[in-house]
């Protein structure tokens, strides 16, 4: 009890100082309502163990501090979620507590008068299962009708009925000991488990009907001692699993979450998903109480409150959480061997077995081992009446009699019932193996993938307590930066025509463009040494502040660009041409990365894609740009340069289908086509090849590839159709350096080395430019046309200038 409390005392002070921890100052209100609730059970366990001794009914005293570890665990866990449902939970817990003690003091021992009264105790929590189905509510607001208002308090009879039944069962079979174990004997309680499960399964509870399932199974093999009785119990589960994948539709929904949870992430599956991401998240160490972010898990403080154990204590912690459980089962399972009383074996190892099976199948369920049943995890969970409910029933061992004193049983019992508790907990610790390796598997060895996965929102919440780097143009201009305060962040972006490229970092849409790329160094993740970067995430849980990227681009330009290519709809790169950094690149239209929120549906909508990066992404047909790289260089320099006296336009024609230099120089279709017909289709994939448009560079961004149809009978048509060749304006950018240099070609870049850029602000390096002024721009943008197919379509100087 001591050890438990000392636990409980150390995640108590964790809890509270975790505020600060996360927001990294003392600055912010620290959490201590949980220690009302501690403080209350804490007492109130310490006195019941104190009364257990007294009373000499303290036969184990292990089970009692199990109870308490796992019942102050569940309670500081809730109010970690949610503080009033916490303080709630302490509220049920200390009503189990004046409830036992209640029964320890009546002067009639509470075993006989259940024992007496078990069929009545039975009929009555069946008849309020009953009424649930004219007078029963949901207090979620909208979902199954399995509860009833009593006096404002909501109650599940279902909760009580699996007691009232394991009680029935347990009184029916003491009695029928000296009876034969066959079918006859047996035949009320198949038609009592029946009707039962008839109710739940047309209230679409198939989760606490599979309980039932279990109990029942349990105790044929408790009485008969025969596997094959447990065996036509479980080909019963399987059956009705059967019928209730195909006819109804919760069931159907739940086994193919199951199955094949990654085909719905966002849907049906949604639920396991986050489940098994915050197993990944708390890895083996755990987040920290109050660290994580387990509340992104729908109904985190019940259903699936493990996941929320899981994600702040690692897999050291939810080992422990199993470990107590197996120490219940073991426990539990010694003291039903010990009692000579028939009626006290069956009850303690009934109770035993409805609380871990009921645990594995609600942890199986949430670490995607076993379908969601929807019960509740055992003295964890939130939940007036299943905590009382359970707290009832393992509490009726300490009302047992020692083994001395008991009443002694036929030796045909005694053997059925070992074999049976031999069989069903190596069943039930196989199970508890299971769960450790899943944990594991999720846990360590799936870690790193789960937690990079688009639909982990536990990645963009970091970015809410820490800063992420900045993005800086090659002159220190800011592009990106972090706005608001420790808990609020968000990103603001003082260039939003360069949205296409830069992208968005946002804590509902996600990441994308420049901030998705380098979000390892942006986030903190990488740029620091990995000491540096463990150490903050053992004491926080986050990484360190994001390291800071320097660009390229060049502010001025691009501002210069902008102004000129606003109206029109395209894409421009301008580059350096001796080093290869891209200076500026436009895609029109564009979007605002600040107004994600208002207008993310209608872009997403809009024909135009305005999410689009044009000068990255586009596609768009050759044309005549094809001219300068389907020239050899032999050609290049016989041309002599056009003079005055020669025609700049495409109007004339030369004899012979000759060509000159100021047909090409002016992209003329003649000359096109005579270079065309000149080569096959295999010449002129090789030229494109030698150009790099098959191989685009890397620069972080999502890029298209050239499009080039092989089939094509006629070399002519690439020059007259739209989509035989269709390129990206990056990669034509890539080929006129290559068509410029030949050798040594500077390789295009859009990112400085993220690991030299600690400081861009005090950075002394100068970058020689020359800035283009208007009329240099707009004599590149009148080289584009609008054609009769709406394609833009580039007729400029084929020089490579």
């Amino acid at each position: 009890m001591i050890a438990a409390g000392f636990f409980l005392f150390f995640f108590s002070i964790i809890l509270t100082i975790a505020p600060a921890v996360k927001y990294h100052s003392w600055q912010v209100e620290l959490r201590w309502i949980h220690w009302i609730g501690f403080g209350l059970i804490t007492g109130g366990f310490f006195f019941l163990q104190h009364t257990l001794d007294r009373l000499g009914r303290n036969c184990d005293p292990i089970l009692l501090p199990i109870i308490y570890l796992l019942s102050g665990w569940g309670m500081l866990t809730i109010s970690r979620l949610n503080t009033y449902f916490g303080l709630r939970q302490a509220g049920w817990i200390m009503a189990s507590l004046l409830l036992t003690f209640f029964l320890f003091t009546r002067k009639t021992p509470v075993l006989s008068w259940l024992q007496k009264y078990s069929l009545a105790g039975l009929v009555i929590s069946l008849m309020l299962q009953l009424s649930t189905i004219f007078w029963g509510n949901y207090p979620g607001g909208n979902g199954p009708t399995l509860w009833l208002n009593i006096m404002g308090i909501n109650i599940q009879p279902s909760e009580f009925l699996k007691v009232f039944f394991i009680i029935y069962l347990s009184t029916f079979f003491a009695k029928k000991e000296e009876q034969p174990r066959n079918l006859k004997t047996l035949s009320p309680t198949l038609l009592l488990f029946t009707l039962i499960c008839g109710i739940l399964i047309f209230q679409n509870d198939f989760g606490t009907a599979i309980i039932f399932l279990v109990i029942y199974a349990s105790f044929l093999l408790f009485f008969t001692g025969r596997k094959r009785a447990f065996g036509f119990t479980m080909l019963a589960f399987l059956l009705l699993g059967l019928i209730g994948y195909f006819y109804f539709d919760i069931f159907t929904t739940r086994i193919s979450s199951w199955l094949q949870p990654w085909n719905d992430p966002s849907g049906g599956s949604y639920q396991v998903i986050q489940s098994i991401l915050s197993v990944a998240a708390g890895g083996v160490m755990g987040t920290g109480p109050g660290l994580g972010y387990p509340n992104v898990v729908p109904l985190a403080h019940s259903d699936f409150i493990f996941s929320a154990i899981a994600e702040e204590t690692g897999f050291l912690g939810t080992s422990c959480f199993i470990l107590s459980f197996a120490i219940l089962l073991t426990r539990g399972y010694k003291f039903a061997r010990e009692r000579k009383d028939p009626f006290q074996s069956y009850l303690a190892a009934g109770v035993i077995t409805y609380l871990v099976a009921q645990t594995i199948l609600i942890i199986g369920g949430n670490i995607r081992l076993l379908p969601i049943t929807g019960v509740t995890l055992p003295f964890v969970s939130y939940g007036g009446s299943s905590y009382i409910s359970a707290f009832f029933a393992i509490s009726l061992l300490f009302c047992m009699e020692s083994p001395s004193t008991s009443i002694r049983g036929s030796e045909k019992h005694a053997s059925s019932i070992n074999k049976a508790l031999s069989v069903i907990g190596s069943l039930f610790m196989i199970a508890l193996l299971l769960i450790e390796f899943a944990l594991f598997w999720w846990g360590f060895a799936r870690a790193d993938d789960l937690q990079n996965r688009s639909d982990n929102p536990r990645l963009i919440f970091a970015d809410l307590f820490v800063p992420r780097g900045t993005i800086y143009d090659r002159d220190g201009a800011i592009l990106a930066v972090t706005q608001g305060e420790t808990g609020i962040f968000f990103r603001a972006y003082p260039y939003p025509a360069l949205s296409n490229t830069i992208g968005f970092s946002h804590s509902r849409y996600g990441r994308s463009g420049i901030e998705d790329s380098l979000n390892e160094y942006l986030r903190g993740y990488a740029g620091y040494s990995q000491p540096y970067i463990w150490s903050h995430h053992l004491i926080y849980d986050q990484p360190p502040v994001g390291v800071d990227v320097q660009l390229t681009l060049d502010l001025d330009i691009q501002r210069e660009l902008d102004s000129l290519f606003r109206s029109l709809q395209g894409a421009v790169i301008i580059l350096d041409g001796v080093n290869g950094d891209i200076l500026a690149v436009a895609s029109h239209p564009g979007y605002d990365a600040n107004e994600l929120e208002e207008n993310w549906e209608l872009w997403n909508q809009d024909e135009a894609a305005p999410f689009l990066n044009r000068v990255m992404q586009g596609s768009y047909p050759a044309g005549s740009m094809l001219i300068p790289f389907l020239l050899d260089e032999q050609s290049w320099h016989n041309f002599s340069p056009a003079s005055a006296a020669e025609q700049n336009n495409c109007t004339y024609s030369l004899p012979n289908n000759a060509i000159d230099r100021s047909m090409l120089q002016y992209g003329c279709s003649s000359a096109l086509y005579k270079l065309l017909a000149d080569n096959t289709n295999q010449t002129i994939k090789d030229d494109l090849l030698s150009f790099g448009f098959f191989s685009p560079p890397s620069i972080g961004l999502p890029l298209s590839e050239t499009y080039f149809y092989e089939e094509q009978i006629n070399p002519l048509m690439y020059g007259l159709g739209q989509r035989q060749i269709r390129f990206s304006p990056l990669l034509v950018a890539q080929a006129v350096l290559q068509l410029n240099f030949h050798e040594d070609v500077p390789v295009l870049q859009l990112v400085m080395d993220p690991e030299t850029t600690t400081d861009v602000l005090s950075a002394t390096t100068t970058h020689e430019r020359i800035l283009p002024d208007q009329s240099q721009i707009q004599f590149l943008l009148d080289d584009f046309f609008l054609d009769e197919n709406n394609s833009w379509t580039y007729e400029g100087n084929a020089s490579g200038r």
